[in-house]
């Protein structure tokens, strides 16, 4: 246990030594590093929260439905079961005639016209809410030509412009944080290797020294492996702060938000799997980047030693 203890802590005091070796390139690439994780991260979380919100505005793109004016009710209902267990529809509003020129009345104050109206103009409505499957404007049309094929179904209509703003939108916030994410994490890579290249620069004559007497890849590559897990719990620890801030600062103007549309919601962070997930890939991405600059530069020393 004391042994143990005391690799540690030897192992502890060379990582610390090699970050004071080069602290502003070893901090350059942390900082970058933690600001590239943060930023996909946070765009990540923010989407996810508008998502709820989006959710409680109950503004999913809906297909409206009118049916022929000699649908009855048996016809109606059984239109409404095919709708949802057939075509799968996550729900489906039946509007009768009376409860349409009901609201028409209220929505324009035509109270004496309405008055005088005998036969009602407004045929049998149903909203039909696709299921959460139908991603995008195809799917929308599909299930759109399905329900035009039975009998009692006058015409069906929906904004297509509108759907495709959507899911366009939600397209582009998709790519623009794995764009991002990806190019700060290109450049958080090339910083570690410089960094760690540079590091082994500066401990060239101990390199080949050892390498003469017959050291392995790995013996030369520990201490820098170990480095390198200490700079991944820093950029996981940067990482966290940087989204849990945004999060603060953002929250305040995210709850003003719902509360105009009326909408409770409680923004939420990122849940533990994603900082799992972003845990791993930087333990995992950091040690790789390590590992494939060290065997680089061994490759150039032992080419100069022979």
């Amino acid at each position: 246990m004391l042994t143990s203890l005391k690799q540690n802590k030897k192992i502890l005091s060379r990582c610390i030594a090699e970050f004071n070796r080069t602290p502003l390139t070893t901090w350059s690439a942390i900082i970058v590093s933690a600001l590239s994780l943060a930023l996909p991260a946070s765009l990540y979380m923010m989407t996810m929260n508008c998502t709820a919100l989006f959710d409680g505005l109950k503004q999913t793109p809906q297909i409206t439905v009118f049916l022929t004016h000699d649908a009855d009710l048996d016809s109606v209902n059984t239109l409404r079961s095919k709708v949802l267990e057939e075509l799968q529809a996550r729900a489906v509003t039946v509007v009768y005639p009376d409860q349409a020129l009901n609201e028409f009345t209220e929505l324009t104050g035509l109270y004496e016209i309405s008055s005088h109206i005998h036969d009602n103009p407004f045929p049998v409505t149903m909203l039909v809410e696709p299921n959460d499957s139908k991603t995008n404007a195809e799917a929308y049309q599909t299930l759109a030509n399905q329900i035009s094929r039975f009998s009692i179904v006058d015409s069906v209509q929906f904004d297509l412009k509108w759907v495709n703003k959507l899911f366009t939108l939600n397209r582009l916030a998709w790519a623009i944080m794995v764009f991002s994410g990806g190019l700060m994490l290109l450049v958080s890579v090339v910083l570690i290797f410089n960094g760690t290249r540079h590091q082994i620069r500066m401990r060239i004559d101990d390199i080949r020294v050892v390498r003469a007497v017959g050291a392995s890849n790995g013996f030369v590559a520990k201490p820098y492996v170990h480095t390198a897990i200490m700079q991944s719990l820093l950029i996981i620890t940067l990482t966290y702060l940087v989204v849990q801030a945004t999060r603060i600062y953002l929250e305040p103007i995210v709850l003003d938000l719902a509360t105009l549309y009326e909408v409770e919601l409680a923004v939420a962070g990122l849940p533990w799997t994603v900082w799992a997930t972003i845990a791993a890939g930087v333990l995992i991405l950091n040690h790789l980047t390590v590992m494939a600059t060290v065997l680089f530069c061994l490759h150039r020393i032992d080419g100069e030693i022979h």
